[in-house]
This record gives structure tokens, C-alpha cells and sequence, in this order.
């Protein structure tokens, strides 16, 4: 599946999958919750999205260069991760093709994975899961429905390319920080994962790493504020 901006090179042999989409927006959180599942599943690579836009872009990972945006699959779970922001310029093309090939798959639904910024993230211990779903019933996962808001960006034209070709989606939002990486947020967003594919997959070990990602983070806001405290100068009156 190609456009003159956009290919698809991957060849798949699930049936009827689901295709998780991991972007890197805010809080990191569907990057880090598909690079984990990739990890945790052992899944195999299977292709690749490309553009004329990443030409000038290679990623390294153990001394092999890798595409910047990577397809996996595992049984009947396709993964889609990028280690690059999809640019405005993109972002429709990339949706519409995308979209175009997870049709040709026949796929049971598109989970889209993402954060919503709180300002109050430090705060919270169990961050919440907000779910838009279209023509996909969610009642068995136990998440507040995303009622009212916007949501901007590519996942906004992947969900309305999925209701245009009428393939379900389930979009996770989940309560982040909006510039630290949130692998504590990503867990909540797999939960919800776990319960809408049945795969399981164990969270142990990102739960151990996420707990050292807390308390840095803690650390770090510790010493801004301090910082902060410190800068500060008592206003002064001349006359």
C-alpha cells in the first residue's frame, strides 16, 4: 500500500487482528506501552511504514538500522510503532494509508494508544483510563468514557479514517504528564489492553521500572521548585 508521500512494506498473516497504533505524544505513553507489549510478546518484525520525510532519518538499535516507523505482529496482534513524531504535514496521508491496509487485514478493531496532560499528574498514584470507542462495545473494560473534548492530531485522523471505512476503533487516553515520559500511565492504558484482546501480557517488570521513573520524577520537580524557591526575589519599595 503506497501514496506518492507514504508506503507500507509488511506482509501479514493474522486473522482478523488487533492493530495497536504506539505514537510518541504526550507523556510517551503509547510509545512506551507498545514497545513494551513488542518486548513482553516477542514479536516479530514484519515491515515497515516509510516516507520520503524520514529519508534523512535512520534509527539504530543494537547496531542494526531500523526503520523509524516499525510494524510487528504476534498471533493475531499487530503492533505499529514510531520512534518519530507523524508531522501535520503527514498525518493524513499516513492515516489514510494506514488505515486503507488495516482494512485489506480485515481487522477486528484499531487500538489507539495515547495520553491526555493533567495538571495534577504528580499527585496522582492509579492514573485514569478515558476510552472513545467507535462501533466497538467496551463495556467489559471498566474505563470512564471520553464524552466531551477534542482530540487533535493523527490519532484524530485515524479514528475518523476508521469510521469512514467503518473499521471499530478504541482509543485510550490516559492521564500523563505532558513532558516526562509516564510508563506508570502506560501500564493503566495495558490494562485496558489486557482486557480488550485477552493476551494477558505480565506488567511486572514495566511496574519495576516505572517506580524508579516515579521517584526520579518526584526528585526532579523536587529540586524545579526548589530552584524555583530560590529565584525568587522579594519585591522592594524605594521612595
Amino acid at each position: 500500500m503506497q501514496s506518492d508521500k507514504l508506503v507500507i512494506n509488511a506482509k501479514s498473516k493474522a486473522k482478523k487482528p488487533f492493530v495497536i497504533l504506539g505514537l510518541p505524544d504526550v507523556g510517551l505513553v503509547g510509545s512506551i506501552a507498545v514497545t513494551y507489549l513488542i518486548e513482553e510478546l516477542d514479536m516479530d518484525e514484519i515491515g515497515y511504514i516509510d516516507s520520503a520525510v524520514f529519508h534523512s532519518l535512520i534509527i539504530v538499535q543494537n547496531g542494526i538500522v531500523k526503520k523509524p516507523i516499525r510494524i510487528y505482529e504476534k498471533d493475531d496482534i499487530i503492533t505499529i510503532v514510531s520512534d518519530v513524531p507523524i508531522t501535520p504535514l503527514l498525518s493524513m496521508d499516513f492515516s489514510t494509508v494506514l488505515i486503507q491496509w488495516i482494512k485489506e487485514l480485515d481487522a477486528k478493531a484499531v487500538i489507539n494508544i495515547t495520553g491526555i496532560n493533567v495538571p495534577n499528574r504528580i499527585s496522582i498514584d492509579k492514573p485514569e483510563i478515558f476510552v472513545l470507542a467507535t462501533d466497538y462495545n467496551i463495556n467489559n473494560i471498566d474505563s470512564k468514557p471520553f464524552n466531551n473534548g477534542f482530540i487533535m492530531g493523527t490519532y484524530a485522523s485515524i479514528i475518523k479514517e476508521c469510521i469512514n471505512n467503518n473499521i471499530p476503533s478504541i482509543t485510550l487516553l490516559a492521564e500523563s504528564y505532558p513532558n516526562f515520559p509516564d510508563p506508570i500511565a502506560s501500564i493503566s492504558a495495558l490494562e485496558k489492553v489486557n482486557l480488550i484482546t485477552n493476551i494477558n501480557v505480565s506488567l511486572e517488570r514495566l511496574d519495576r521500572e516505572s517506580e524508579m521513573i516515579r521517584l526520579k520524577v518526584r526528585e526532579l520537580m523536587k529540586h524545579a521548585e526548589s530552584a524555583i524557591t530560590r529565584s525568587k526575589v522579594e519585591p522592594s519599595i524605594y521612595g
